[in-house]
């Protein structure tokens, strides 16, 4: 446990070999006191600091790198122990990150960062990976651009740059991202008192123990919770925003035309308490007086951009002592901008739901 939290709490920095990376890293101030990952054997033996994990795409490189560890580490008896990361298991693999063969192309560092995340990273910085100009091979970085693009949802909040174009993707770290001031808030008093299996249950347990009587729910979707609380709570007044917008990420998403109508149509049996919000959760936010919610359960789109939003955007809707309430906490792009904006956050287990709560002070 101690060593996850480690993880969480130190950043990693991502060594690429790019001509810039001396400068990077000198703009970098204290990174010798973070953890250390290089980019395949450029980095290896352009970087001759202490190295946690080497990310390799290319398998053929594997016995050299090894090599060049170990006689730097009898030479310098430092702490040169590493884990080697590539995309499928080979002699002399430690963590296997794999990827979709149909996925845009994307360099070892996107590897490493994906396997990074995967281990609780919630900082990562890239040095010397601009993505611009060529490799030391002579392909040039801007042919991996296309697989950071794709990919770019999954990891802005939690991945910055210190140059190039994928600074101008990703953002560059600043001290306050670093060491964020995260806002007051006070869930001591959360106590659930009986085991809860479904993310509705401990909502239903929330509002049982702090007398919820108005609420919304972002992401509706094809309307499990909503109704869920609808016909638990028969004194709670409830508002579903959802924009439908299609998806083929998720089976339930691909056929929102269909959700929205049976999701509008079954509602008109809580008519008296309930509303639907056809529209964005940023429009929506606009029809609900401030300081008018016991709760806001988030569960809209979870990209950190997304997440970061609906947070600033529906905490003034929030009574004082209210709450903000949210779902797939195991995310890392939620747990970044969850913990990036509220401190003292309560999490809860039920069942395969991770929730995440703040209550307003």
């Amino acid at each position: 446990m101690q060593a996850e939290e480690d993880k969480i709490m130190k950043p990693l920095v991502i060594i690429g070999s790019a001509p810039c990376l001396e400068d990077d890293l000198s703009r970098l101030p204290g990174h010798e006191k973070y953890d250390h990952m290089a980019i395949g054997l450029s980095s290896v033996n352009r970087y001759h600091g202490d190295i946690q994990y080497v990310a390799n795409n290319h398998l053929e490189n594997i016995p050299l790198i090894a090599q060049i560890m170990k006689e730097r580490h009898e030479a310098c008896g430092g702490n040169y122990k590493y884990k080697m990361i590539c995309p499928r298991m080979a002699k002399g693999v430690d963590i296997v990150e794999s990827y979709n063969p149909k996925d845009p192309p994307g360099s070892s560092a996107i590897t490493g960062a994906f396997a990074a995340i995967r281990m609780g990273y919630r900082k990562i910085i890239l040095a010397g990976c601009p993505l611009t100009g060529n490799a030391p091979a002579g392909n040039p970085y801007e042919e991996f651009r296309q697989g950071w693009d794709a990919k770019q949802n999954e990891v802005i909040g939690i991945v910055k740059s210190m140059s190039g174009w994928t600074k101008d993707l990703l953002g560059e770290p600043t001290e306050s991202w670093l060491n964020p001031k995260r806002c007051a808030g006070n869930t001591a008093e959360i106590i659930i008192k009986k085991e809860c299996t479904a993310r509705w249950e401990y909502l239903i347990e929330l509002a049982d123990d702090f007398g919820w009587k108005r609420g919304a729910e972002l992401g509706v979707w094809y309307g499990a919770t909503f109704f869920k609380l609808l016909e638990s709570l028969r004194n709670l007044y409830l508002i579903g925003v959802d924009s439908w917008m299609e998806s083929d990420k998720f089976t339930h998403h691909k056929n929102q035309a269909v959700n929205m109508i049976e999701v509008n149509s079954r509602r008109l049996s809580y008519a008296g308490r309930s509303e639907i919000l056809n529209m964005t959760t940023e429009e929506a936010v606009r029809e609900i007086p401030n300081s008018s919610l016991d709760f806001v359960f988030i569960d809209a789109s979870h990209d950190y951009n997304s997440v970061f939003a609906d947070i600033t955007n529906w905490m003034p809707k929030v009574k004082p002592y209210g709450f903000l309430v949210g779902h797939d906490y195991e995310w890392p792009t939620v747990d970044a901008a969850v913990n990036d904006l509220l401190s003292n956050v309560h999490s809860y287990k039920a069942g395969s739901d991770y929730m995440w709560a703040w209550r307003k002070p």
